[in-house]
């Protein structure tokens, strides 16, 4: 359960009187005199979220640029502007930089929809020339801008879900795909390993980015962007994101064609022991074994999901891609077991009891008395 936030407003009424003295007229330098008087007492009493640190450095770069009558400080205008864009693109994306693999600043950008020149401007103010005032100007209108629409309105509003539905995520089948071919190559070649080393770990580092851009859409998802500095009181909601990526990623592991080979001759299951396809595993290992050493979750929501795809379990939408095929379900069942005997290394949060437990944890919720007809007896 998510504890209460602390804001500086009163009530929501506050913050609505600050957002129309900021955008209400936007020549009226009266109005944002009173917007950053509001802002610096706010600041003074309790710590201010990042978008209203932000409002407040813009807003005084406009108005020193308008009391700026004589000309005589241009420099220190554009260096007021400069760095009230510079803390606000780096306040939005250094806390999103999280993951084994770093993402460029501008693809975590276009995930939040800031605008790409927001970026650009940023790295020619920190490394090049300082930008004319014209461009400044201009980015500091185009920055309250985005922030009314993605932080004030919210707030204000918090009923309104339209900031809460994240981009749509890149599709994982070029990766996959990618990856499957260069693993055949090496299984069947061993003398390719060298050759192919490099391109397999860039694919997994694609990936783990997908992972990253998947973490950052359920935050936006879920709860809208978050302003606050993490806590650890965030921990579990920090973990609630890993988990939503991850069962999405393992979503498409289920596919037929992923984790299950779509030929039926390659799904050929041996009569000894209770494991996938030889091959399958030779296959899919290193993939599975880089995505358990960033997320240690990882064995627990994979089996989470072949449970819930086992017994048809349509709940969540996070892990589908239900059929009937028998063959299709046996090759999935030996998945899970494999899972929870696999030895995965001690940085995992679940040893192979708890694994274990959690699977038939699952499979008596799901055939138990209190379990429906249809995934129940039907099922079983």
């Amino acid at each position: 359960m998510r504890l209460p936030r602390r804001v500086p407003w009163s009530s929501p009424a506050e913050l609505d009187q600050l957002c129309t003295w900021i955008f209400a007229d936007q020549p009226d330098v009266s109005s944002k005199w009173l917007a950053v008087n509001r802002l610096s007492a706010w600041r003074a009493t309790t710590y201010l979220p990042h978008a209203l640190e932000s409002t407040l450095s813009i807003l005084t770069a406009i108005l020193q640029d308008a009391e700026n009558e004589n000309g005589r400080s241009w420099l220190s205008v554009r260096q007021s502007y400069a760095t009230a864009i510079i803390r606000l693109v780096n306040g939005l994306v250094d806390p999103l930089q999280q993951g084994s693999y770093a993402r460029s600043i501008a693809s975590i950008a276009a995930q939040l929809e800031l605008p790409a020149w927001f970026v650009e401007l940023r790295h020619a103010a920190t490394h090049e020339d300082m930008p004319s005032l014209e461009l400044l100007r201009e980015a500091a209108k185009e920055s309250l801008n985005w922030l009314l629409h993605h932080y004030f309105l919210p707030a204000i509003n918090p009923s309104a879900d339209s900031m809460h539905q994240p981009p749509p995520l890149r599709s994982l089948s070029a990766p996959f795909k990618q990856y499957k071919n260069l693993l055949k190559q090496t299984l069947r070649d061993s003398s390719l390993i060298s050759r192919h080393s490099a391109d397999i770990g860039l694919v997994m580092r694609e990936v783990e980015r997908w992972v990253s851009e998947a973490v950052l859409a359920s935050n936006i998802k879920l709860r809208g962007l978050e302003w606050e500095d993490a806590d650890d009181s965030e921990t579990d909601e920090e973990d609630t994101q890993e988990i939503w990526a991850l069962e999405k990623l393992c979503g498409v592991l289920l596919e037929e064609g992923g984790l299950v080979p779509l030929s039926k001759k390659k799904r050929l299951l041996s009569e000894h022991d209770f494991l996938p396809p030889e091959f399958s595993v030779s296959l899919w290992s290193p993939l599975m074994a880089e995505l358990q050493s960033n997320h240690p979750a990882f064995p627990r929501v994979l089996i989470g999901c072949i449970v819930k795809e086992l017994l048809q379990v349509n709940s969540d939408e996070t892990c589908r891609s239900s059929t009937s095929d028998p063959h299709y379900l046996a090759c999935l069942s030996r998945w899970a077991f494999w899972s929870a005997q696999k030895n995965w290394p001690l940085s995992s949060t679940a040893s192979e009891t708890d694994l274990r437990q959690d699977a038939l944890v699952s499979l008596i919720t799901a055939l138990g008395p209190t379990a429906s007809p249809q995934s129940a007896g039907e099922k079983a």
